[in-house]
């Protein structure tokens, strides 16, 4: 709460004492110390009156928002100080209480709504902010995914050009589960084999190895 007067004060912890009493309300008089404060710490929202000594709510609104700072403000101003109050929505403030002889009751109302609204606005940016996160790493994987296609492609093209067996296998040639992944297609019109038979079947190739061999191609 930025006040300079100490009548408006000790009249506004009053009231909150005795109707708003889950409202705990820290009080500084100068909007330089309240900057201060707010780079220091953090508070759900300021409470400031139009016209202080040093600067003026609007100008810590400025300051504020050239700090980057997020808390929501409320101004409180006197009567005839409409068109301040609406500058000052224009900067940033999320509302205004004119000092009327009932603004007092008012205040736990608007400062509720402002925090709910600065809330909902700060969920909404985070929300946007994961959202792009999520956009950038979709298309940074269909990138790598078009890119790894690619190599893929390439090295389907060397392997095609290949006047030989080319294959990939994982296990120890002796293993009862040994998997073949791949065989280039030269397989079938060299061995008489298709790729289907040597990728269904572990062990294929052991399988087709003549017996007397079958103990030396597997230490091989």
């Amino acid at each position: 709460y930025v006040e300079h007067h100490q009548a408006d004060i000790d009249l506004t912890l009053e009231h909150f004492a005795d109707s708003a009493a889950h409202f705990t309300l820290e009080v500084v008089h100068s909007p330089n110390h309240a900057l201060t404060l707010l780079q220091e710490d953090n508070f759900d929202l300021v409470l400031v009156d139009l016209r202080m000594p040093e600067m003026t709510a609007l100008d810590l609104l400025k300051e504020a928002k050239h700090l980057s700072l997020q808390v929501p403000f409320i101004v409180i101003t006197g009567q005839g100080d409409e068109a301040a109050a609406v500058a000052a929505l224009k900067l940033g403030a999320f509302d205004y209480i004119i000092k009327r002889d009932d603004y007092l009751t008012h205040l736990p109302h608007a400062i509720e709504n402002a925090i709910a609204r600065s809330q909902l606005m700060q969920a909404n940016r985070r929300l946007q902010t994961e959202l792009a996160e999520r956009e950038r790493a979709e298309t940074e994987n269909a990138r790598l995914l078009a890119e790894g296609l690619g190599h893929r492609q390439r090295l389907d093209e060397i392997i095609a050009s290949v006047p030989g067996l080319v294959w990939e296998v994982w296990g120890r040639p002796d293993d009862a589960d040994q998997k073949m992944n791949f065989v280039s297609d030269h397989v079938e019109r060299m061995l008489g084999y298709s790729v289907q038979q040597w990728l269904s079947t572990p062990n294929f190739w052991l399988s087709i190895v003549h017996p007397e061999d079958k103990e030396r191609a597997a230490r091989e």
